[in-house]
């Protein structure tokens, strides 16, 4: 099976994808300035309207996101569900 054939869940994603955060990269500096400087290659890839780019550098800021919220224990899926209740919070619950 392909990877993109995979049914992927939060919780999944962040056991998979914090197994790839080594001992050789198991620094705070290295993942804050790795989250940095992906999130300035997702908007380049958005303004060169490369939305194959896009989706891989997306994938690449997620996998940072993910690891510095399991650095500190805190579940993706918590991270979303509190996200979604701070805009229900701003803008009200969308049908």
């Amino acid at each position: 099976m392909f990877i993109n054939q995979i049914p992927m869940t939060a919780k999944q994603y962040q056991k998979d994808a914090t197994d790839y955060w080594t001992a050789g990269h198991r620094h705070h500096d290295a993942l804050l300035n790795g989250l940095s400087e992906e999130c300035t290659e997702v908007v380049t890839a958005q303004r060169e309207g490369s939305w194959e780019h896009l989706r891989e550098e997306l994938g690449d800021l997620l996998w940072y996101v993910t690891v510095l919220a399991d650095e500190h224990d805190i579940d993706l899926e918590d991270v979303m569900r509190v996200n979604i209740e701070k805009l229900q919070g701003r803008y009200g619950k969308k049908k």
